[in-house]
This record gives C-alpha cells, structure tokens and sequence, in this order.
C-alpha cells in the first residue's frame, strides 16, 4: 500500500468520525432515563434536570462560577445549550452563577419571579438577558411549564406578592413542584416558615406531597416546619449546604427530619446528589 492509499483511507476515517460527531449532536435521540443532579457547590443552590426527552433544565446557579464546571460534567462539550433557566429570587447564592451561564450557554427561556433587588448580580442577570433577547416567563402560583414527560408546576409566589418589592427576598422564591416520570420533587428554594403556613392552608387545592423535598433555605430553622412536612411526607429531604456562619442546616430542623424518618441527605456530605 503506497502513502497515496494511506492518506485517502485516513481521509475517509475521519469523514466517518465527523459524521458520527454530527449524528451524535444533531439526532433528537432520547437518554435512558431522566437525571436530577443537585450540585455540591457551597453555601447556595443549583438543581441540574435532564429528562427523558432531551430537554435540559438549570434551576438557580449557585454564589460562584463552579456551576460551570459542574455543567461541564454533565454535558458533552459540544453542548451549550439550555431549554430553561429558572432563578427562584435574586440572592446572590442563587443567580452569580447563572450571570456566568447566561454569558457561556444558549439559553431558550429564563423563569423568574417579579420581585426585585439592585444587587450587582441580579442587575448583570437581567442586562444579559435583555442583550441576548432572551423570553421570559414570570412566575406565579398556579402556573406551569411542560417538557414533553416532565413538568414544573409553581405553588408560590403569588401574583399579587410577586409584582411587589419585598424587604425578605426568601419568602417570594419560587416553590416548585417538579414531576419526572411520576416521581415528584417538591423544591422550596429558600422559603420559610410563613410561605409554608400559606401553602398549608391552600393544601386541599395545591398537592405538596412529594417523595424528595428540597429543604428551603439550607436548612435553616426558620424552614421546615413540622407541620409541612407531615402533609409533604417525603421519603428523602435533600439540603443544599456548604461551609456557612448561618448554623445551617439548623438542628432543631436535623432533629425534626431524624424523628419523622426522612432520609437526609447534605450536599456538604455527599457532593452532587443524583437521582
């Protein structure tokens, strides 16, 4: 063989190699299974959701850049794309690093709520979303997003309370009921005691049980009341935590959990959590 024919099957080597690259990238082809990741990224929140049906969801970002890395992880390289992005409030342990997502990634659709804050993050949060035209969806109770088998139904704010300024940000985050193929997760974002109260006395009407809660507010102790999780009855509570002065998660909350037999499982203990 001469060193013609070793280069012309070199050069149909790697016109396969790209046609598998590009079948890979382009065919709409389905995963095993969905994917929920809450990521270890300190002393904030970011919920990873990957469903069945190709779609790919970033729940909050975390107070740094490591939700990039986390990404990264989870996704091919070739991949920048996001079909939603959702900031539960404008803290900034929840929106820095989706200031950095929002420059790096496509992002189809950004979910927030209406209440408002001049923290330098959130206010760089909403410029790239106005440069790069991004549609927005605002969140209030009762509303609902569909990814093909995969929904996310918003059980807080209210309306009327998200079209105001509010001095406590924790209490106008978004509640969201996620429901993946039957499993239900109930994610709180950092609510507390009080926005538990007012989901409690509408529970008739709004479905709060769920098999995994995501502990509201890192688990402080003005979350997580006994009362709601009686009605929840969660098999496993999962807490976003990292190295804090805060004392969270608190311990009368821990205690709580213990008592009721919840499985419960820390980002600071375990690293990302898979289901």
């Amino acid at each position: 063989m001469n060193f013609n024919d070793l280069k012309i099957k070199f050069f149909i080597f790697l016109l396969m190699l790209g046609g598998l690259f590009l079948a890979s990238y382009f065919y709409p082809q389905q995963f095993e299974d969905s994917k929920i990741v809450f990521f270890n990224i300190g002393q904030g929140d970011s919920i990873f959701i990957r469903t069945i049906d190709r779609y790919k969801i970033l729940i909050d970002g975390g107070p740094d850049k490591t939700v990039l890395f986390k990404l990264g992880e989870e996704l091919p390289f070739y991949d920048r794309q996001l079909d939603l992005v959702v900031l539960t409030h404008p803290h900034a342990d929840h929106v820095t690093g989706l200031v950095e997502v929002l420059k790096r990634y496509t992002v189809k659709q950004v979910a927030l709520v209406g209440s408002v804050d001049t923290a330098p993050a959130y206010l760089e949060f909403l410029k790239i979303i106005k440069a790069k035209d991004i549609p927005v969806f605002k969140i209030f109770q009762g509303q609902e997003l569909t990814f093909g088998a995969t929904s996310l139904k918003f059980l807080s704010p209210t309306a009327n309370s998200s079209e105001v300024k509010t001095i406590d940000l924790n209490d106008a985050s978004a509640v969201i009921k996620l429901n993946v193929k039957g499993q239900t997760f109930l994610l709180m974002g950092d609510a507390g005691l009080k926005i538990e109260e007012e989901l409690l006395k509408d529970f008739t009407a709004v479905d709060l049980k769920a098999t995994v809660l995501k502990i509201g507010h890192h688990g402080s102790d003005y979350s997580s009341g006994a009362d709601f999780l009686a009605v929840v009855q969660p098999h496993t509570a999962v807490i976003s935590v990292g190295k804090n002065s805060y004392g969270h998660p608190g311990h009368r909350v821990l205690k709580r959990l213990e008592r009721l037999k919840i499985e419960i499982l820390r980002t600071d203990q375990e690293g990302d959590i898979v289901f």
